[in-house]
């Protein structure tokens, strides 16, 4: 991490609520460090973690200064410190002195008040001389040797429990060993290590390393039992044949092994038969065999990678593991002469055994290999979850065989909703052939009879998010059937065109054992029939279905249901009703929409019989739900878990026409009941509509239509905001001798405006029209305008001056010319083409 003084922002501003920050410091001096990082950083911060290879940081009388003066919240403190030299000025040569090292942290009253204990290792036969950190060790990765470590003196516990979080554990042989048993501060364990990595120093003939002892060692300091990747990465240096045959006989859980192959030669693999993965590590490659090579006399037959040893290891790895599922070939170097693969190679294993292979070359000292392809898998998927679905396969698809084989594990989610026809020819001629079987989510509409003669759903074997919109009647006689045919589809939804108007019912008939969620919106009477059962269905939103069938199809196909959205048919049919039923149902949530079915029948035939109901949301016609009584007496009496109930009924303003009847009915809600649940309720009327809305606050819907001057609202509680919900506003324009009622920014969340003018021609004009409306709305949240009808006044688009996210305007061509004085008006003109992206006249 290299930080310019120039460049760094303070992070109070950049990310003032930043509460955990971790960073690597390569060259960077802590007196620097501290002025242009640490200083900088939030004082909110609870957990700060660094690693550096810099010895000055390992002084903890300067981080009690910078930490208990500018981080008085933190919590957690990591650090840790590794060398590949130990600086000339340390002495190292006994506990004592590595005491001297961290006393400025472990005798430190700051640090001891917090727990934050550090340990430091050091051992000049390592790769890593020294290593100082925190205790406990804070990541998964750790390198050490077994022998001849040195530590600073920590008590037995602090030491075994330190390096619980290692999960990645690199021990590095060397020849010259001091027996274990003579080192009586030897207490760690390694207990959760999964990846276990041996590197080696060996110099001396391995047949004289003490393997046993060794062994012996190390199951006293490591857990074995978890470890399910074994890897010897070093194909040039000496690895003990004993020791590692030792261990593979003790490694239960072992699935993937990484070993050079003169290595492998030796092994005892009867020891090993349930690997997964194998990877083999070879010097050099030679197409032909005996090898050409010119380093062929300073390597040992066991380095080189021929064409005739390739396809015996294929052969040998099959019999040998049963459950081996990817054999990994890496060459270190490439010799000059062997620069290509022969087509010979690619024939044999391609024709003779069938088998896709990927052949890894590592280059040594060259530069030819790009950043790219070294990425893992692991990066490359993340990387391509940002990406368009048919840019990833028309960029990597064919490059190479691996880039092949990732495309093709990859589960795709195809949305072929307003692409273009050479977009959609990509998938159909390109992408679905090859990929149908990683699809498992498709969104697309019933357009062009795409869903009969191009897209073969059957193909899509791994289908799991399945929407469909538009569809028409045919297509979806069509695609019904192959619903069955897709074993983990969970999601369904499909939208049915208006083509369907003429059909007075629609039958649904197909088992889909795995289905979670469903969206029937067909807009006409469904009849569900058959003897299978939707037993996973949790979530089912379905039109026009019959209220006298309800409760029998819950219990008979969905028993496991638990949110229900609806709208209810009541056109008696005596020959397609259900059996009745007379039990109660599980269901906890339950969403009517549009019901004009009066309030009797719908608790006589549903509401009564559930008692399990969590959530109720009735969207209804009619005077007959604006009885609070007739509800506070249903809810208390049927619904003893209910916890949010939201009701909008509509009924035409004649069912309450004065203030007094309004009054009275609002009252009924305005009981003990209701108030201890925080259940409040408003009306609203204006003379430009005929209904009455009595809603639940705040109002559930995001649109709402009003008239500017003469809307009244009486509502059961004051201090709420009645429309924070409401995001598309439709105001009406009129003369009225009426102040503005409606309090003022009470629709501060309004993205799209639409105004109707109700003003007759030559009628005179509110003075402070425009004043009135930004009393209300938020003109700096607008996003879309829609003026209809003509007789606005010439001077409405001052308003946008006022609009600074405006996007879209809809407007008569009459309006236009007058609101623009025929686009004479500069100032005007120029605010449209700063401002309007979507510009609809009408």
């Amino acid at each position: 991490m290299v930080l310019s003084l120039n460049t760094i922002d303070d992070f109070t501003t950049l990310v003032p609520h930043l509460i955990y920050f971790r960073a690597k410091l390569a060259e960077i001096s802590f007196t620097v460090a501290t002025k242009i990082l640490f200083l900088r950083l939030p004082s909110n911060l609870r957990e700060l973690s660094l690693s550096t290879w810099s010895i000055e940081y390992a002084n903890g009388d300067l981080w009690k200064t910078v930490l208990s003066s500018k981080f008085s919240h933190l919590k957690h403190f990591h650090l840790i410190i590794s060398l590949d030299q130990i600086p000339h000025n340390y002495v190292t040569a006994s506990h004592a002195d590595l005491d001297n090292i961290v006393k400025s942290f472990n005798q430190s009253k700051y640090f001891l008040d917090h727990h934050w204990n550090v340990l430091i290792n050091v051992n000049e036969h390592d790769r890593l001389k020294l290593v100082l950190h925190t205790v406990p060790y804070p990541i998964e990765n750790f390198q050490t040797t077994l022998y001849d470590i040195r530590r600073c003196t920590s008590s037995p516990l602090t030491i075994k429990s330190a390096y619980r979080y290692v999960s990645k554990l690199n021990l590095v042989l060397h020849n010259d060993l001091a027996s274990l048993s003579n080192d009586n501060n030897e207490y760690r364990y390694f207990s959760n290590v999964e990846q276990f990595s041996l590197y080696s120093n060996l110099m001396n003939d391995c047949r004289q390393f003490q393997s046993i002892e060794y062994f012996k060692n190390l199951k006293n300091i490591v857990n074995l039992s978890n470890i399910t990747l074994l890897n010897c990465p070093e194909d040039t240096r000496q690895y003990p044949i004993e020791l590692i045959n030792l261990l593979l006989n003790h490694i239960p859980k072992l699935k993937s092994l990484i070993v050079p192959y003169r290595l492998y030669t030796c092994l005892k693999t009867q020891s090993i038969y349930n690997l997964k993965s194998l990877t083999l590590i070879f010097t050099i490659y030679s197409s032909i065999s005996p090898p050409a090579t010119r380093m062929r006399h300073l390597l040992t037959s066991h380095q080189i990678l021929t064409n005739e040893l390739i396809l015996e290891l294929i052969q040998t790895s099959l019999s040998l593991y049963s459950e081996l599922q990817t054999l990994t070939l890496i060459v270190r170097d490439l010799d000059s002469f062997d620069n290509q693969f022969s087509e010979w190679l690619k024939t044999k294993i391609l024709i003779e055994k069938n088998i896709l292979y990927d052949l890894l070359i590592m280059f040594i000292n060259q530069t030819h290999i790009t950043k790219f392809d070294i990425l893992p898998n692991e990066i490359l998927l993340e990387i391509f979850e940002y990406l368009p679905t048919v840019n990833i396969f028309e960029t990597f698809f064919y490059l190479n065989q691996r880039y092949n084989r990732l495309l093709l594990s990859i589960r795709l989610r195809i949305d072929l909703l307003n692409i273009s026809k050479q977009i959609f020819d990509y998938y159909n001629y390109f992408l679905f052939p090859i990929a149908s079987q990683c699809i498992i989510s498709l969104r697309c509409e019933d357009i062009f009879d795409r869903l009969i003669h191009h897209i073969h759903l059957s193909n899509f074997i791994s289908l799991e998010y399945l929407t469909i919109t538009n569809i028409k009647k045919t297509t979806l006689q069509y695609i019904i059937p192959h619903l069955k045919k897709f074993p983990n589809l969970i999601y369904l939804n499909l939208q049915i065109s208006n083509e369907l108007i003429n059909n007075n019912e629609l039958y649904f008939e197909e088992s889909m054992p795995s289905i979670e969620k469903c969206i029937l919106n067909f807009n006409k009477r469904i009849i569900i029939e058959g003897d299978h059962c939707y037993s996973n269905l949790k979530y089912l939103t379905i039109n026009q279905y019959h209220i006298n069938d309800l409760l029998s199809f819950l219990h008979i196909y969905t028993p496991q249901l638990h949110h229900l959205t609806i709208t209810l048919n009541d056109d008696y049919n005596s020959i397609k009703l259900l059996p009745k039923i007379e039990n109660k149902h599980n269901l906890e949530t339950l969403i009517i929409k549009e019901c004009r079915i009066p309030f009797d029948r719908i608790e006589q035939l549903i509401l009564i019989s559930l008692p399990y109901l969590k959530r109720l949301h009735i969207n209804a016609i009619g005077i007959g739900y604006a009885d609070g009584r007739q509800w506070e007496r249903l809810l208390s009496t049927y619904f003893p878990c209910l916890i949010k109930f939201i009701l909008h009924t509509t009924f035409p303003d004649i069912d309450a026409s004065t203030p007094n009847l309004r009054t009275q009915l609002l009252k009924t809600f305005e009981t003990k009941y209701f108030l201890s649940h925080d259940w409040y309720f408003a009306f609203l009327h204006h003379p430009s509509s005929p209904m009455i809305d009595l809603f639940s606050l705040p109002l559930p819907s995001n649109k709402i239509d009003v008239s500017l001057y003469d809307t009244y609202i009486e509502k059961t509680i004051n201090n709420i905001n009645i429309f924070e919900n409401v995001n598309e506003l439709t105001l009406y324009l009129r003369n009225s001798n009426e102040n503005l009622k409606l309090p003022q920014s009470c629709f501060s969340n309004v993205k799209n405006l639409i105004l109707i003018s109700r003003f007759q021609h030559n009628e005179r004009l509110p003075r402070m029209l425009l004043v009135d409306i930004s009393h209300l709305v938020r003109f700096s949240n607008l996003e879309s305008i829609e003026f209809i009808e003509n007789n606005f006044p010439s001077s409405m688009l001052i308003l946008l001056d006022y609009t600074t996210k405006l996007k879209s305007l809809s407007m008569s061509f009459f309006n236009l010319i007058q609101m623009t004085k025929t686009l004479s008006d500069q100032h005007v003109c120029q605010q449209l083409t700063k401002l309007i992206k979507h510009l609809k006249i009408t």
